[in-house]
Order: structure tokens, then C-alpha cells, then sequence
């Protein structure tokens, strides 16, 4: 597993253009921190005391901000040109025809002239969104060359948020990896199967930490076997909860999914999902040779690792002694056997097949997590 903290996306740029026959450069930001399509958005957007002096810009509205700590304040920028004049208004009606009198005619005033008109807004700016997608929103303002945006930065780079995320300026693709929020580790993720029985797996077993000698364990108490292998937790554990409510001797059923200890938008493999990675396999007697990692078995041997799930032999844990690295690789699932007992599969370096087992709720076992696709 790896640690990656993110960093702050670098300076936006943006060129505002007038409604001459050519764009003009009006302003250009070197330390705007983010860009909102819509000021509606602007409340949604956090402004405390670890954001102090950051710019945000506003593309409907092209009015930029900066935080103080408490709210995002309007900066504003310099007197615009001084609007064109204004053409002449038009000319005034014809006054109404004086009142016939008693014994002369008299004429009616002549109407006045028309208000001038007001002068010309120069504010005003005729720019559109030619393109958006993949990351990237580009301008065109009145007849100059198109302007690029970035809707966000990883180092020098604009990428798709949707499609990609950003951490110490490297860019992961979201369809290869995992982060997960609560410690900043990154694991490896793969799509296994078609339709309806597709399902995408952690392909590293979790290593978040919980309870740490009483809940989940390192192999051999070592940090290096957790970095290689994840930890090894107890049943209740997986479900993320107390040994009291769900450990063993206790009843404890739930309903699958269930995330348990997985991380958000994730949840403990259950039985029927290890069963569609078998059925994957078209020689049922070798499925956890398909499994198998490629490398780190006992004696050299070797799993074809087919689908690409790269099952380790972490070992297990069990009455304060730890057993099999190297040898097993033992994973639970979120499906409850009895008060005592939870649902288990496995592989073991001289076996090509896959185990079935009910085991004890306090051993300690692997754990992998599904995406919640369906």
C-alpha cells in the first residue's frame, strides 16, 4: 500500500474579452486556488481558517473572491473604459395644437426635444462556452482566439475529476485505484466479470488500522507485514464492530451489502461475489491457482494470478499465535455461519482449488472490499 497526501491545485488562468471586434486581456490571476461554473455553488464551498487568502473565480458570473477565514469576499477589480457616447435620442413629438380662442387663434407649443440618450456599457462582454469535457472548459469571446480552463490541476496538468484523481502531483486513473479518505492509503482496484455478475474488487487486502492487538494484528506484530500483506481482523472487526456485539459467541446476522470496516462506497466481498470470481474460471478445480499471486508462495510456488486478483499468503492469526505466511492466504466474508462461526475462503500454496470454510469469529483473517456498482 502507499501513503499520498493531496496537494493544492496550482494557479488558474482566465481571459475575460469585450465586445470589440478583437478580445482584449483584462485581468489575469496567477494565484486563483479553484473555479466555480456557477456562483450558485459558491456556499457550498468551505472558507475557514485553512483556506485564508485563497482566490476562487466564477465563470458565469466572472467575478473572482478571496476567503478571510470566515466568508468569500468580492474582489474588485479596476475601473472599466469609459463607455462610448451615446447616440442622440430621438426627436420629440409634436406638441398638441393650442385651444382655438374667443376671438384670435393661437398656436400650440412646440414639443420639447428628446432626453439624450445614455452612454454605452462597456461592462458588457460576449464570451461563450465553446467546449466542456475531460477537464477542460474552453472559451470564445467576440471574434479573438478561444480561451482554455482547467476545471482542475494536478501539477501542470488539467485533468477530469470524474475520471482521474490528484495526489503529490501524480495523477491515478479512478477505474485503477482506490483512495481511501480516512488514512490517504491507495489500493489497486480491478473489474472482474460482465453484466450483471461484474463487480469491481480491492486487489490488496485493507490495511486500516482498528483496535490494533485486540481486533487486528500485523503479522508478527511487524509494520512491514502490513505494508506487504494488510492486517488481519477478526469477524467482528470486519463488520467495524465491538467484540461485545459481534464477536464470538455472539449473534450477530447482517444484511449483505454491508460496508462494515470497507472504506466509503465499499463493502465486505460476500459469498455470492467470491462464487461469480470462481465461475470465471472454467476448471473449477483450479480457481485459487487463478487467484494465486505470481509470486511470495512457499517453495517457489506459483499461482497464474489469471484475473488479475493477486491473492497473498498473509497467514492467519488465532489464540495469540500467528500461522502460514507464505503458506495461506484466508479471507472473510460478511456471511454469519452461527454465534460462533463466519463464512471463509482460502487458498493454500499446495492446493490448486479453493477452500470453504466456517472458522472461529475471533481468528484472525484477510479482508478484501467491493465496490458498491450494484
Amino acid at each position: 500500500m502507499r501513503f499520498i497526501y493531496a496537494m493544492p491545485l496550482l494557479a488558474l488562468f482566465f481571459v475575460a474579452c469585450s465586445d470589440d471586434t478583437s478580445s482584449e486581456v483584462v485581468d489575469v490571476y496567477d494565484d486563483v486556488n479553484q473555479i466555480l461554473a456557477s456562483g450558485k455553488k459558491l456556499k457550498s464551498v468551505d472558507c475557514d481558517s485553512t483556506n485564508i487568502g485563497e482566490k476562487l473565480f466564477v465563470v458565469d458570473s466572472g467575478a473572482s473572491y478571496f476567503c478571510d477565514g470566515h466568508d468569500w469576499n468580492l474582489l474588485k477589480g479596476g475601473d472599466g473604459k469609459q463607455g462610448k457616447q451615446g447616440a442622440d435620442g430621438k426627436k420629440g413629438a409634436q406638441g398638441d395644437k393650442g385651444a382655438k380662442g374667443d376671438t384670435a387663434q393661437i398656436k400650440g407649443e412646440t414639443g420639447a426635444n428628446g432626453e439624450k440618450g445614455e452612454a454605452g456599457d462597456s461592462s458588457k462582454v460576449n464570451c461563450g462556452v465553446a467546449s466542456d469535457s475531460a477537464g477542460v472548459i474552453v472559451l470564445k469571446c467576440s471574434d479573438g482566439e478561444p480561451s482554455v480552463l482547467y476545471t482542475a490541476l494536478c501539477g501542470n496538468s488539467g485533468y477530469d475529476p470524474e475520471k482521474q484523481f490528484c495526489f503529490q502531483g501524480k495523477l491515478y486513473n479512478s477505474t485503477e485505484f482506490l483512495i481511501d479518505s480516512r488514512d490517504n492509503q491507495v489500493y489497486r482496484i480491478a473489474l472482474f466479470g460482465k453484466g450483471d455478475s461484474a463487480r469491481t474488487w480491492m486487489v490488496e487486502n485493507l490495511n486500516y488500522a482498528l483496535n490494533e492487538g485486540e481486533q487486528s494484528w500485523c503479522y508478527d506484530n511487524n509494520e512491514e507485514n502490513c505494508q506487504k500483506y494488510g492486517r488481519l481482523y477478526t469477524w467482528a472487526a470486519v463488520l467495524n464492530r465491538s467484540e461485545e456485539e459481534c464477536g464470538y459467541g455472539q449473534k450477530c446476522n447482517v444484511a449483505n451489502p454491508f460496508r462494515g470496516l470497507c472504506p466509503e462506497g465499499w463493502h465486505v466481498s460476500t459469498k455470492d461475489e467470491w462464487q461469480m470470481l470462481f465461475k470465471l474460471e472454467k476448471e473449477k478445480d483450479t480457481a485459487g491457482e487463478m487467484l494465486r499471486s505470481k509470486t511470495g508462495w512457499k517453495e517457489d510456488v506459483k499461482g497464474t494470478d489469471a484475473l488479475g486478483f493477486a491473492a497473498l499468503p498473509g497467514g492467519y492469526y488465532e489464540e495469540g499465535v500467528f500461522h502460514g505466511k507464505s503458506e495461506t492466504a484466508l479471507f472473510w466474508t460478511s456471511n454469519f455461519i452461527d454465534k460462533f462461526s463466519a463464512q471463509s475462503y482460502g487458498m493454500t500454496y499446495d492446493s490448486k482449488d479453493v477452500t470453504y470454510e466456517a472458522l472461529d469469529e475471533d481468528m484472525g483473517l484477510s479482508l478484501r472490499c467491493v465496490k458498491n456498482d450494484r
